[in-house]
């Protein structure tokens, strides 16, 4: 008796075992084990998932410390925020409070169709540039393009022939036959710094870029002139001049860059024309500026410095 129910029992069996293997999906893979045949572990599904686990990438590696630019040689002890990207700046006017996109001041200067040099809108009819931007050639006719690369007529004057000035023997100023067709500028003029750049300032350092038609600028800071003539082996001031003013470019260049004419802002304000280009004439890192100022405005704050200080009674 027990012996049949032994053989229905292993009859049941059997039949289960048929019934699980038939049951078995066909992506199902086998591991062997030890002490038995290859058995069925798990589909295909669970296999890919396992194996994702298995590849997974190493986290990444915060990146501590990267430097602003490129090959950019770090100014110690320097803020954050020097020598850093900056927004295109934004220039005030003498007159209201209307300001504009320097973009909208930057011309193209040409000489026979030659490209020659950059310069910047200080009026509806004067253009400031340097004289290095003409080391061979004295000619006093030529043409600009603005922005909008409207072409205008104009000759090279004497600086006492208007009201911008320099302490440098730089300054070179373009008048217009006609004046230029902007509303904003327009019976106006840009603001020029009234006082001297300080040592240490933060300006902003904008370069045209000529083969792209737009501006890039830079946070910079105003080096002492004497650690900038070190720099640049000119310990007798002969590029250095003693009014010009030094910055750090970050864009650090192995050759000389043409970026002659380009300005130098400082609190929306015009205050320097670059003399050499950038990087130039040695590949130092720095640029340098002449001066640039209205001299009306300039008189008017001497005056009040003048009556500040009191020093009319003290003549008196």
């Amino acid at each position: 008796m027990w012996m049949s129910r032994f053989l229905a029992f292993l009859g049941v069996v059997l039949l289960l075992a048929v019934a699980v293997e038939n049951s078995l999906s066909p992506n199902m893979h086998y591991h062997r084990y030890m002490l038995s045949d290859y058995k069925p572990q798990h589909n295909s599904k669970t296999q890919k998932d396992y194996k994702h686990i298995k590849k997974r990438s190493p986290a990444k590696v915060e990146d501590k410390g990267a430097p602003n630019h490129v090959g950019a040689p770090n100014h110690v002890g320097a803020p954050d925020h020097v020598a850093a990207r900056s927004k295109e700046p934004v220039i005030k006017l003498t007159n209201g409070d209307h300001k504009l996109q320097l973009h909208e001041l930057i011309v193209r200067i040409y000489r026979d169709n030659h490209f020659v040099c950059t310069g910047t809108i200080i009026s509806d009819i004067l253009v400031a540039t340097v004289d290095t931007c003409f080391p061979h050639h004295r000619f006093d006719h030529l043409t600009v393009k603005n922005f909008a690369n409207e072409i205008y007529d104009g000759k090279r004057v004497n600086s006492n022939e208007t009201f911008l000035r320099s302490e440098d023997p730089y300054l070179d100023i373009i008048m217009l036959d006609t004046p230029f067709h902007s509303p904003n500028i327009s019976g106006n003029t840009v603001k020029l710094c009234d006082a001297e750049v300080q040592d240490h300032a933060i300006v902003d350092l904008p370069i045209w870029i000529r083969q792209r038609h737009s501006i890039h600028s830079q946070k910079t800071e105003v080096w002492p002139l004497q650690e900038c003539r070190h720099r640049l082996k000119d310990e007798e001031g002969i590029l250095a001049q003693d009014n010009m003013i030094c910055v750090r470019n970050s864009q650090y260049t192995t050759h000389c860059q043409h970026g002659n004419g380009n300005p130098l802002v400082y609190d929306g304000m015009i205050c320097g024309i670059n003399v050499y280009g950038h990087n130039c004439p040695h590949h130092t890192g720095f640029d340098l500026y002449i001066t640039i100022y209205d001299a009306l405005s300039f008189s008017i704050a001497g005056m009040e410095l003048i009556k500040h200080n009191k020093v009319q009674e003290a003549i008196l």
